[in-house]
């Protein structure tokens, strides 16, 4: 009998000791699982796990982020602790859950024992000078909504979307060499889409090279109701078809990328 590759031992392994109750080795599992999770075992220092509730929603936006951009979520949230600490990023004040009250859902992530103990022991001072209370798990959260273009706080009709800077050039280059809008050429590429003419395919910048934040840029884009819908619709759509989640505004980057073409 042929063996099963790693990927689906391990996955099986995580599946297994959550059924036995082992939640922090199963997160451990599944970190280096993770697009870029691999980097983390080079790190010469313990880890534990941080335990966030979030909206369904918004847990498998940010892990459809973190796999389209080929990054771990815990590397990155260690990065908004190290900005938390070097007093450069504070969460916000008040920020919307994504979808409403809704079914909620488990994010587990594998962070720093030190960085832990560092943004513990500053965010009493940082809530008395901010003048509102902060908690761990929302530095954490905000951090990576913010980073992954997952806005929980904008309008309704506002989409955020998280793109390489290479191509959010080519692409303000190439709207202004075609002499047309940002919208114009969504909704010119939501058509094609809905005619059955164009289909996304699992988002993916590893043509782009490694990720680091100086990489990346973000557009926000209002949209109207109706466009705004249709985004909504083509983006369950393709989580179908392709097996994995895909949310709206990465649904809009595609069509932009797909109309506009990759800078050479």
């Amino acid at each position: 009998m042929a063996s099963r590759p790693l990927r689906d031992e391990l996955q099986l392994a995580a599946s297994l000791l959550k059924e036995a109750g082992h939640r922090e080795p199963a997160a451990a599992v599944e970190t280096v699982l993770a697009p870029g999770g691999w980097m983390q075992l080079r790190d010469a220092g313990s880890a534990s796990t941080l335990t966030i509730n979030v909206p369904s929603g918004a847990k498998e936006t940010l892990k459809a982020k973190a796999a389209e951009f080929e990054v771990s979520l815990s590397s990155v949230a260690e990065d908004g602790y190290r900005a938390f600490l070097a007093g450069e990023w504070l969460p916000p004040r008040k920020m919307a859950a994504s979808g409403g009250g809704g079914k909620r859902s488990v994010l587990n992530l594998r962070v720093s024992d030190e960085l832990r103990k560092q943004v513990q022991e500053l965010i009493p001072q940082a809530s008395a000078k901010a003048g509102y209370k902060m908690y761990e798990s929302t530095i954490a959260l905000f951090w990576l909504a913010e980073e992954f273009g997952v806005d929980l706080g904008l309008a309704a009709g506002a989409l955020r979307l998280y793109m390489r800077k290479a191509f959010h050039e080519h692409m303000d280059a190439e709207l202004a060499r075609r002499g047309t809008s940002l919208l114009e050429e969504l909704e010119a590429g939501v058509r094609e889409a809905e005619a059955g003419s164009w289909a996304a395919s699992k988002p993916s910048w590893s043509a782009y090279g490694p990720w680091s934040k100086a990489t990346m840029s973000q557009v926000t884009v209002r949209f109207d109701e109706d466009l705004l819908g249709r985004l909504e619709d083509l983006a369950a759509q393709f989580s179908a078809e392709l097996g994995s989640p895909m949310a709206p505004d990465q649904v809009a980057v595609a069509v932009l990328r797909h109309r506009l073409g990759e800078p050479v």
